[in-house]
């Protein structure tokens, strides 16, 4: 529930980190039941873990001095079937978002599937590697981008899943290598890490 930053390392370890050096880990309840956590997310102070080898999205309630020490819920009911071994990036703006590795996106209410498809892409997506939908912030983000590392472009639509403009550079070379993408819809602005730097480019108005 605070404005500081979560980082979920390889053995599964919580940290906080507040600006400007202060580090600390973060209790979380039940981590010996994590099989494979791939991506985690925030939205309304819970914080979300996809664990691919569970198939499953763990979603915990925050605590007193921001501990997730409570069991966390499962946001799949065993009665919705998912697979989650190829998923790449995920978001969460009250739905939940996940992106997979075939260039499908999946949305999730409530654990069910809502109908949902990428519509009108002029190219298929070659290698999806970031996915963003918004954050919890109070600032709504109307619309959906998908950074594809192949063809180091980012494909933005509407939030029915059309396809509405593209982004591209002028000679291509800085995008090859894309991992992600953070979007300022309000301040007209992309944020965008590549396996060498991370970079900032206005939004064409």
């Amino acid at each position: 529930t605070d404005s500081t930053l979560l980082v979920l390392d390889a053995s599964g370890m919580l940290y906080e980190f507040r600006a400007p050096w202060e580090l600390k880990a973060r209790p979380v309840a039940m981590r010996e039941m994590w099989k494979g956590p791939r991506l985690t997310a925030s939205y309304a102070g819970y914080f979300y873990v996809l664990d691919s080898t569970l198939q499953q999205v763990l979603k915990y309630r925050p605590g007193a001095d921001l501990a997730y020490d409570s069991a966390p819920d499962q946001y799949f009911p065993p009665q919705t079937a998912v697979d989650l071994s190829g998923a790449v990036d995920m978001g969460i703006d009250g739905n939940v978002w996940i992106l997979f590795a075939n260039g499908s996106v999946q949305k999730y209410l409530s654990g069910q599937p809502e109908q949902f498809a990428l519509q009108g892409l002029p190219t298929p997506l070659k290698q999806p590697v970031g996915l963003f939908v918004g954050i919890d912030g109070g600032v709504e983000v109307s619309n959906l981008y998908v950074g594809d590392a192949g063809e180091g472009v980012i494909f933005q639509f509407d939030k029915n899943g059309v396809f509405t403009r593209q982004f591209r550079e002028p000679d291509g070379q800085h995008l090859q290598g894309l991992r992600s993408l953070f979007v300022d819809e309000p301040g007209a602005r992309f944020f965008l890490l590549t396996s060498t730097a991370l970079y900032r480019a206005d939004i064409p108005r």
